[in-house]
């Protein structure tokens, strides 16, 4: 699906989902379908690329054919939502959360590193996985973080829409003043849920 680009006055951005970071007085803001645009008052904005912005597949091709890509969403241009972006000081590193996204809640959220805000971005790995079943949830990390008896027990306990059935979107990274590092996800059903990530890698 290609992102259309309908023309706005001058010093306006359409950006979805978007979150925002200062850094050395400039503020950036990234957004769904890898929108993203500086300004220096918050108040005029001008877009910029990088290389999510100008070939995702060179970034997220690898995670996208591993998991999210299906027959009913083929495309991964128009599944890349709702990323948030935190100043990781243990790392040295610019870390952004971003959901790449499927049909039925097969989602993962994926670490990206950068030095700069407005630079290149670098796959680092998955975070976490949703939309797993019995009959796949080996090709995600789950059977290694709870143990392959648990993880095959776990999709029935799962799929309650209303209940435990999580979607791994909407990712919201936080440090705190203490080092430890946390982010939540989830959506409208199933909840909010939050764990840990560890500062030395960025990861879960």
């Amino acid at each position: 699906m290609t992102i259309p680009q309908y023309p706005l006055a001058p010093g306006r951005v359409a950006i979805h989902d978007p979150a925002i970071v200062e850094d050395r007085g400039t503020y950036y803001i990234f957004g769904t379908h890898r929108r993203c645009a500086r300004s220096t008052d918050l108040v005029h904005w001008e877009r910029f690329e990088n290389n999510l912005s100008r070939d995702p597949e060179s970034v997220l091709g690898g995670i996208w054919e591993a998991w999210p890509k299906q027959p009913e969403n083929p495309d991964l241009n128009g599944n890349t939502w709702a990323p948030d972006v935190i100043w990781n000081p243990v790392m040295g590193k610019w870390c952004m959360y971003l959901s790449v996204n499927g049909h039925e809640f097969r989602s993962v959220i994926v670490l990206l590193t950068a030095d700069r805000l407005d630079g290149d971005w670098t796959y680092v790995g998955p975070v976490v996985y949703s939309g797993f079943d019995a009959a796949n949830v080996d090709r995600t990390d789950v059977p290694r973080v709870l143990g392959d008896d648990s993880a095959r027990d776990l999709p029935n306990r799962y799929l309650s829409l209303k209940d435990t059935r999580i979607n791994a979107i909407d990712a919201t990274p936080i440090m705190c003043e203490h080092g430890e590092m946390w982010m939540s996800v989830g959506s409208w059903f199933g909840g909010i849920w939050m764990f840990r990530l560890d500062p030395t890698t960025g990861l879960r």
